[in-house]
């Protein structure tokens, strides 16, 4: 530690940059499949000059981490719930009925 930080931190006029965070603990995955689902779009150049700009949107099941995508050539709320009716047909498929109990959608303005 250099000398002069020394003298200044034993007179109080230096303060460490070091905060203590508040430690949150991740919350439990739920226990069945379908139960709550993730949403995500993600804009971006996907296919390397190959082709225009779209949106990937996803749909992740929490409990499986099973997910479900399809390319959009925008972000629309249309998008996501095409990719929703997908996701409750395959439940329905799968024997399981009803609808997502909870969804998590991230919101933030685009990166263009």
């Amino acid at each position: 530690m250099p000398a002069l930080r020394r003298i200044l931190i034993a007179e109080g006029f230096w303060r460490g940059n070091r905060r203590k965070r508040e430690y949150s603990s991740r919350r439990e995955p739920r226990r069945r499949f379908g139960e709550l689902v993730q949403f995500d779009g993600s804009p971006h150049y996907w296919f390397e000059g190959r082709g225009g700009r779209c949106c990937l949107i996803t749909m992740i099941d929490d409990a499986t981490k099973t997910r479900l995508s399809r390319f959009f050539e925008e972000e629309p709320t249309a998008g996501a719930m095409t990719v929703l009716s997908y996701g409750i047909r395959k439940l329905r498929f799968r024997g399981i009925t009803g609808y997502p109990k909870d969804c998590i959608a991230t919101i933030r303005m685009p990166s263009y």
